[in-house]
């Protein structure tokens, strides 16, 4: 594990507003690549060892945790993860021909990992589909997207939810793919339409009364698949040749040019993923989007943050990255923070810790002691336990409790 911190600005007093970006590469001695994390900011992806591919986990600091076999997992195969929750449950797929390749088909078997405090360890097992299927996202509730082969289906990808599988098949005329999944379950993926061509159209499926409703009613990305949807059902995700972002409830898409991919979007709306084998993030603005490349925000020289796979609600984002050096390409977990003027007072139970509150904004506490149970609301960090012995001491440094802002 290796930390990396660039200060933009000089942190000489609590009061600053400094703003600072940390880059915490992740199993950096072994190829390894990050795909999802959760609003806690654990990372899951996968990371070679002996040769093979194995499933693993993250803590933010980066300590790494190898996840145990899938039960369908034979000896030799590759594996990943590729989502989790905020409920550590995760999921993902084995024997991956080539594990690196995140569209990859060549799948045994879809999993899902969840952990047992009576052990306590992560637990594996394996999903309840007949068939070659792959495990791709996951939402708070624990319903699961990926697809399912069928052999007998005449090569139709299905896709299921919750160890169940719902056709899209209209008769074996198409196949399609599943992706992403919001906390409404919608999710978004791709569909084929064999009568058309066989070209790949996104694809958002939504969760009605009746079942599962599929729709791809944007002609103009035609070739391309959804890869992420947020809970505002906004997808994103990237055809031959660009990145695109669709709405399908307001008809809104927006493409960002040549070279781009987008893999990810959080529920503010920030998207990432590449451009031009550089790791970025898309904000929008009143003219559109902006675009920030992520090795701008970095002094490694040494480093290049290729691909941005993953970003949760704190802005904090997850991809793969390459050591010039080594030619090793490792995982990485970044977070953008900025420091905002906090006071820290007394209060009848303890202390309290305040901050002027932006809506929208996630915020995040470095350096604080654990002094007592802190309680969270907006702009307010309260030591909420009487009875813990607590003492804030005039002379205690204020440096010492940093707030930071983790939008952009």
């Amino acid at each position: 594990m290796k930390n990396v911190v660039c200060i933009a600005a000089c942190l000489c007093s609590l009061f600053s507003h400094a703003e600072t970006y940390e880059l915490t590469i992740l199993s950096p001695t072994n190829e390894s690549c990050a795909y999802g994390l959760n609003s806690y900011g654990f990372a899951v992806g996968y990371q070679m060892l002996g040769g093979y591919a194995v499933p693993c986990i993250w803590a933010p600091e980066g300590s790494p945790q190898i996840l145990p076999r899938l039960p369908i997992m034979y000896v030799g195969c590759v594996a990943s993860a590729y989502a989790i929750n905020d409920s550590f449950i995760i999921v993902g797929t084995s024997d991956y021909w080539n594990a690196s390749d995140v569209f990859h088909l060549g799948n045994r078997t879809a999993g899902y990992w969840y952990f047992d405090r009576t052990q306590p360890n992560f637990v594996s097992k394996s999903m309840n589909v007949p068939g070659f299927v792959a495990a791709r996202g996951v939402n708070s509730q624990g319903s699961v997207a990926g697809w399912n082969y069928s052999a007998g289906g005449g090569g139709v990808y299905e896709y299921f939810i919750n160890d169940t599988t719902t056709d899209h098949t209209e008769n074996g005329r198409a196949q399609s793919r599943c992706f992403g999944i919001n906390d409404a379950s919608n999710a978004c993926g791709d569909y084929v339409e064999w009568v058309s061509g066989g070209t790949a159209s996104p694809c958002f499926f939504q969760l009605q009364a009746d079942g599962f409703h599929s729709y791809t009613v944007n002609t103009a990305l035609v070739g391309s698949c959804g890869m992420s949807i947020n809970d505002q059902n906004e997808i994103v995700g990237y055809d031959a040749s660009q990145g695109f972002y669709w709405n399908p409830f307001l008809a809104k898409t927006v493409t960002f040019g040549n070279g781009t991919q987008c893999y990810g979007i959080n529920d503010q709306g920030v998207i990432v993923g590449t451009t031009n084998g550089h790791a970025c993030m898309w904000t929008s603005t009143t003219n559109g989007y902006a675009v920030r490349d992520l090795n701008d925000l970095i002094s490694e020289g040494d480093i290049v943050l290729e691909r941005a796979f993953g970003i949760n609600t704190n802005n904090q984002i997850v991809g793969q990255l390459l050591n010039k050096v080594t030619g090793i390409r490792s995982g990485f977990l970044f977070s953008h923070l900025r420091e905002v003027k906090v006071t820290l007072s007394k209060t009848a139970n303890g202390a309290m810790l305040r901050w002027n509150a932006r809506s929208g904004h996630g915020y995040t506490i470095k350096h604080s002691r654990d002094l007592v149970k802190w309680d969270k609301e907006p702009g307010i960090y309260m030591a909420v336990d009487p009875g813990a012995n607590v003492s804030v001491p005039t002379d205690e440094p204020m440096m010492f409790f940093q707030v930071f802002d983790h939008t952009p």
